[in-house]
């Protein structure tokens, strides 16, 4: 793998996992002072990503796998979970809240795995140093 693609690579995770870590870690904090929600509903919102990696590959990985590149639906998803976070960060109903953070993790699983699809055409060494620069455990 070229140094140039390895680097964007590895900047695409650190970032991947920077932007997951600042929000997820502060989100029962959040939820439960500004905006007074019940510990249940703090539990909905911290799982809602176990649902969505349940899910996310059944909606999304079957018809995007096979209708386009993946480098697109990457790119589709990150812009998409973006706006999807924003809309999230100025809800005050449980109910749209939920339902945007379920849709942001269909996004988060989907692009998590997509990457690791990305680097397959590599070699095993490359794909070592592309987790290593972007703190992933693997894929």
């Amino acid at each position: 793998m070229k140094l140039q693609i390895r680097t964007r690579l590895s900047v695409m995770m650190f970032l991947e996992y920077f932007i997951w870590g600042a929000w997820y870690v502060t989100l029962g904090t959040w939820l439960s002072r500004p905006l007074h929600f019940t510990g249940q509903q703090i539990g909905l919102a911290a799982g809602a990503t176990s649902v969505g990696a349940i899910l996310a590959p059944f909606f999304v990985g079957l018809i995007a796998d096979r209708l386009f590149a993946t480098q697109k639906v990457l790119s589709l998803l990150h812009i998409l979970g973006a706006a999807l976070l924003l809309a999230a960060s100025v809800q005050n109903s449980f109910g749209v809240f939920y339902s945007l953070i379920l849709l942001y993790s269909f996004c988060l699983i989907r692009w998590r795995s997509g990457r690791c699809r990305i680097q397959r055409g590599s070699s095993e060494r490359s794909e070592c140093l592309v987790r290593v620069g972007g703190s992933s455990p693997g894929c």
